[in-house]
């Protein structure tokens, strides 16, 4: 018989996904609302000029279409985006540059990151960190810890997502997470890793410190 912390295991990349999902569908369902917005305000501009024999002015309607373009190409990168993150689970293990990887988090986050008022910048002091791991599992425990420490700072938080090669090895990379919170006193630290967090650096042979008086973590991978 599965234990407690067996089944949360199993479930902590479904949960991932539908964490993801969420966001992203909701960025999409914004999109299209203001299309439809769009399109009724067109709508009732002609129906007005149709009624009172007017033409109806040019400049209205390229203000519309205008509107309509940009919310298109929205929409094509949260798709973009989306459906880099549907490949990450190719392949169990793959070469991943932890800049675009990172790059990829902070943009899937927007809207988690959003509903706190909080902030990522995301650095790189290579121009390319490169690891052989897996590039969903990657994104998973990062999106937890993101998650966790978002969680722990509370509404305004600033972050900072930096990427560096390990100096003491030939290969690996290191993933370095710092906060700053909006509150003039400290906060606890992020409840974080969990079981399942714990489970993945076990299986890759990862490494994690956390540092939660410097609102600090580093995750090394090899």
């Amino acid at each position: 018989m599965m234990t407690d912390k067996r089944v949360d295991g199993d479930l902590a990349g479904p949960r991932f996904c539908g964490e993801v999902s969420a966001a992203v569908s909701h960025e999409i369902k914004n999109v299209l609302a203001i299309i439809k917005e769009t399109a009724g305000l067109l709508d009732d501009r002609a129906g007005r000029a149709q009624a009172e024999a007017l033409p109806l002015a040019p400049d209205q309607v390229r203000e519309a279409t205008r509107a309509v373009d940009r919310q298109v190409r929205r929409a094509d990168a949260i798709v973009r985006r989306l459906n880099r993150f549907a490949h990450s689970v190719d392949r169990e293990s793959e070469a991943v540059e932890l800049g675009e990887s990172c790059r990829l988090l902070a943009e899937l986050a927007d809207r988690m990151l959003a509903g706190r008022g909080a902030t990522l910048e995301v650095l790189a002091e290579a121009p390319e960190v490169t690891v052989q791991t897996s590039h969903f599992r990657l994104l998973q425990f990062l999106w937890r810890g993101l998650s966790a420490v978002l969680a722990a700072a509370g509404n305004g938080a600033r972050l900072q997502l930096t990427v560096a090669a390990r100096p003491e090895k030939k290969s690996g990379g290191r993933v370095e997470l710092r906060w700053q919170t909006a509150a003039p006193t400290p906060v606890g630290g992020p409840e974080f890793p969990g079981p399942a967090e714990l489970e993945l650096l076990a299986q890759l042979a990862w490494q994690f410190e956390l540092n939660p008086d410097e609102q600090h973590f580093v995750l090394l991978l090899p």
